[in-house]
C-alpha cells in the first residue's frame, strides 16, 4: 500500500494556493491548508475537496504569516511537502516606499518562511518545500523595487538552503511566477495590461493552475533529484531584457 502524503500550503486561499491545494488533492495528497485574512474561502475549499475526496485528509489552520506572530503548528504529525503560496506585492515607487512597507515585504517573504520552517524542521525529514517565487526577484521591476528585493532575498534562501538542508534530504525549489491571472495586478489599467502582455512572448496571462502543475512535479515523486532549482512559469517573459 502506498504512503500517505500530507502537505501544508500557505496562503491557501489565494487563486495560485486554492489551484496548488486543488491540484494536490487531485494528486492524492492529504492537505493542511493556511488562512489568515480569508478562512471563509478556506472553509469552502475544504468542505469541496472532502466531499470530492472522501478518502484523504483536509484541515484549515489559521494564523498570521509574520515574524512577530505565534504559529502554532502542533496540527502538523507528518509532513512531505511545504508550499508557500503567500503573499502581496507593492506597486509604488521606490522613493516614496516607506521603511516599514520594505521591511514588511522582507517578513512575509523570508523572515516569517524562515521562522515557519525552523518550527517545522524535526518534521521535515525527506521533504520537498517549494517556494512561488516571482521572476521580477532575478529580473527587477521598476514601480515593484522593494516587491523584487524582497524576493531577490526569497532566491537566496532557496538556493542556501537546498545546499544545507540536502543531507537530510530535504528539497528546496521555487516556481517563478509570471504574469499570472491571479488578481495581484489590480493596480494596473486596461492599457497598461495590454501593454504588458504584448511584452510576453507567449502573447498571453498564465493561469494559477499552470503554476499548480509546476508544483505538482516538484512535491512529486519524479523530482526527487532536483533542489535549489528556480523554474519559470512565465510565458518566457524572463528572455526579455
Amino acid at each position: 500500500m502506498a504512503k500517505s502524503k500530507f502537505a501544508l500550503v500557505i496562503g491557501s486561499t489565494g487563486a495560485i494556493g486554492s489551484a496548488t491545494a486543488i491540484r494536490l488533492a487531485e494528486d492524492g495528497w492529504n492537505l493542511y491548508l493556511h488562512c489568515y485574512r480569508s478562512c471563509e474561502k478556506g472553509k469552502t475549499l475544504v468542505q469541496e475537496l472532502s466531499e470530492r475526496y472522501p478518502s484523504q485528509h483536509f484541515s484549515l489552520h489559521s494564523f498570521e504569516m509574520s515574524s512577530k506572530s505565534e504559529m502554532d503548528v502542533s496540527f502538523v504529525f507528518e509532513l512531505d511537502a511545504l508550499v508557500f503560496a503567500h503573499g502581496v506585492t507593492l506597486y509604488k515607487e521606490w522613493m516614496a516606499t516607506t521603511i516599514e512597507e520594505s521591511d514588511a515585504l522582507l517578513d512575509t517573504y523570508l523572515l516569517a518562511p524562515q521562522k515557519l520552517l525552523q518550527a517545522l524542521y524535526p518534521k521535515l525529514k525527506c521533504s520537498s518545500i517549494v517556494f512561488i517565487g516571482s521572476i521580477f526577484g532575478d529580473k527587477g521591476a521598476s514601480w515593484e523595487v522593494a516587491y523584487s528585493v524582497a524576493k531577490a532575498a526569497q532566491n537566496g534562501m532557496v538556493k542556501s538552503l537546498a545546499r544545507e538542508w540536502a543531507t537530510l534530504p530535504v528539497r528546496v525549489n521555487a516556481v517563478q511566477a509570471g504574469y499570472i491571472d491571479s488578481g495581484i495586478h489590480g493596480h494596473l489599467t486596461e492599457e497598461d495590461e495590454e501593454a504588458t502582455i504584448s511584452t510576453i512572448p507567449l502573447k498571453r496571462k498564465g493561469r494559477p493552475e499552470e503554476i499548480a502543475h509546476a508544483v505538482s512535479f516538484l512535491v512529486g515523486d519524479e523530482s526527487h533529484f532536483i533542489t535549489g532549482q528556480q523554474i519559470a512559469v512565465d510565458g518566457g517573459w524572463n528572455l526579455i531584457g
